[in-house]
């Protein structure tokens, strides 16, 4: 399921990883902008995470992240909606780190559609996030 070091997928955009029971979505620094490949690529490879019924962590690092789309936020979001049951039964924590105040606005928006049931930090230390997922 994952190379050596744990990773799922990775471009210029995103890093998708799954080590132990933590998945970590990462933005890549640099990165120009969330295209429709890699958030389908961050999906399909959180659905593979699912798909092993299995509780797991994440981590949402968005430190890097530049402003998505409007049709990219949908898509995230529906993807959630859809899959909240599961969601809500396998992910025992839910970390998300963010330097960007638009971009928490964004999340909060996301997080409160998707409504996670599991313990929830929203920050902007990464020693805080880090602590969160011990």
């Amino acid at each position: 399921m994952t190379d050596s070091d744990g990773v799922l997928f990775v471009n210029s955009v995103v890093c998708v990883s799954y080590k132990g029971d933590h998945l970590t979505i990462e933005a890549v620094e640099g990165g120009i902008c969330i295209d429709e490949d890699s958030v389908e690529a961050v999906i399909r490879e959180s659905e593979r995470v699912l798909r092993r019924r299995v509780k797991f962590r994440t981590t949402w690092d968005l430190q890097f992240c530049p402003l998505p789309t409007a049709s990219v936020v949908a898509r995230c979001t529906r993807w959630a909606v859809q899959n909240r049951t599961e969601l809500n039964s396998l992910n025992t924590r839910l970390a998300v780190l963010t330097s960007s105040a638009t971009l928490l606005g964004i999340v909060r928006v996301v997080l409160s559609v998707m409504g996670p049931r599991c313990p929830l930090l929203v920050s902007q230390s990464r020693s805080d996030v880090a602590e969160f997922m011990r």
